[in-house]
Parts: C-alpha cells; structure tokens; sequence
C-alpha cells in the first residue's frame, strides 16, 4: 500500500504518531494477507508494559510519567479510569479497521474475514491478575468456528474460569493443526466447548 506521510517518528515514547502508524499497519496486514505473502501476523498496539510509553494522541490526551498516566498506567490508576476507557475504545476502533478491511475483500466462499481467524488477547483481567481475561476471535467462519456468540468459561476469579490452553487449541485446530492440547501443564483436553461450529 501506498503509506503516507513517510518518516514518521516511531520510537518511544513519543506517541503522538500512533494513530497514524496504526493505521499504516492495518494496510501492511491487509495487503499481505491478500497477496498471501503470509497466512499469520502477529500485532501489538502502543505501550504495553512500558512505563515511558505516553499517550499524547487524540482521543487519550496523556503525557507519561512513572508515576502517572502513560500507557501502562493506564489501567490502575483511579484517576486514570476515564482515560483508560477511551484508550480501549481507540485500540477497539483500530481492530474494528482491521476487520471492516478484511470484511470488505472478496474471497473463496465469502470475504477475507470469513477465512482469517483474529486473536485479541488481554495482557491483564483484574490489576496484575492473568485471570478473569475478556478475549475476543473475530471471523474465522469458513475455518469451523461458530462466530456470533459470546462464551462465560467460568467465574471471575483465578482458578475459577476455563483455562486459556483450551481455547488455544481451538484456535490450533481451526488453522488445521489437529491436537488435543496445548502445552504440558494437565489443563484437559480438547478445544473451548461451543466454540467451534
């Protein structure tokens, strides 16, 4: 694709290009994905676990400091709550591109979307817990999965839910990888139950 402006500062901490770089990388995937340059890519919007990260593009509007509002603090600080929600609403928007992208692409037995499995994986549930995750799969639909639907795989609280590896190995067996699970940790076998078609 034809990606404009050209140079734009990438590094952190500075941030005040991500929206435009972001939606560079949606055409990069896009097009690679169409000449089947690649069958996989992997993305990471913005900050992550970096302290430095800022936010000084519109919607979030937040300069970082440790002890403050960058990327990262975003999610636990009290004053930082409205902020955070609009960073979420940002980042869906970026994904929501994406997906309207692909939908838009004619291919095979419907659209680029409907053979294209997308993975939005969270890096937290609650503070620092890796439990009570909300994951999302968008498409996938010629590829066995039962789209539309949302799925509780326990309570909240660690120990309480189903386990990632299960959901995992349903992504494995919708890309044609027929295993019963994944990883070496007992976590049971076989996929997410309803999740395929």
């Amino acid at each position: 694709p034809a990606l404009e402006p050209q140079g734009l500062d990438w590094k952190f901490p500075n941030s005040r290009n991500v929206p435009q770089l972001a939606k560079m990388m949606n055409e990069i995937v896009v097009a690679a994905l169409a000449c089947d340059m690649t069958r996989i890519v992997s993305m990471q919007n913005w900050g992550g676990d970096n302290h430095n990260s800022t936010c000084n593009f519109a919607p979030v509007n937040v300069v970082a400091n440790y002890n403050g509002q960058g990327w990262h603090s975003l999610s636990h600080l009290d004053p930082s709550k409205e902020h955070y929600r609009v960073a979420k609403i940002w980042l869906s928007g970026v994904l929501a591109e994406l997906v309207d992208k692909l939908a838009s692409i004619p291919e095979g037995d419907g659209s680029m979307l409907d053979n294209t499995l997308i993975f939005v994986m969270q890096d937290q549930g609650f503070d620092h817990g890796h439990h009570s995750l909300q994951l999302a799969t968008i498409g996938g639909k010629n590829m066995g999965v039962k789209v539309g639907q949302y799925i509780k795989a326990g309570e909240r609280g660690s120990g309480r839910g189903g386990r990632l590896s299960r959901l995992l190995t349903s992504l494995l067996n919708a890309m044609g990888v027929a295993v019963e699970k994944w990883g070496v940790l007992d976590t049971g076998s076989g996929g997410l139950p309803g999740y395929a078609a």
